[in-house]
């Protein structure tokens, strides 16, 4: 268990704020400008433009800094409700960090399946890091 959280981890670690994206849609202009507030910890400034938009990439950084606590304290429940209506607007890094929620049990239940779950949305999104993820926890419960 623990490779495979740290896996995942690693994993999370390389997509947080963007990093292997290439799969969704591209970022508005608002949302950059929301990650460089992030970045230099202004987060006053990123709540007030992400708060403003409904589209995919604001609400998984919304749920991202709830989720790390990220200008806010941490609060699992409010991050899975973001990502998942970020998941509804096609967001595979939201399917993601739900997978990593379900694996380690963070604000929800631990529950490998339907961790695996969420990581195979995001495989089918066209993202390479929930391939990663569902493979290393398909793995590691079938052994």
């Amino acid at each position: 268990m623990q490779k495979l959280t740290y896996l995942i981890l690693t994993g999370l670690f390389i997509s947080s704020f963007g990093g292997v994206a290439e799969c969704q849609a591209p970022e508005s202009k608002s949302v950059i400008k929301a990650k460089e507030y992030i970045a230099q910890k202004k987060y006053k400034e990123a709540f007030g433009i992400l708060e403003n938009t409904t589209e995919a990439a604001a609400l998984t950084l919304l749920g991202e800094c709830s989720h790390f606590g990220h200008g806010v304290a941490v609060d699992y429940e409010k991050a899975k409700n973001y990502y998942l209506k970020a998941l509804k607007r096609g967001s595979a890094e939201a399917a993601n960090h739900l997978g990593r929620l379900y694996v380690n049990g963070e604000g929800v239940t631990k529950d490998p399946k339907k961790a695996e779950e969420f990581y195979e949305k995001a495989c089918e999104l066209g993202d390479q890091l929930g391939c990663h993820n569902r493979d290393a926890i398909s793995k590691t419960y079938s052994e």
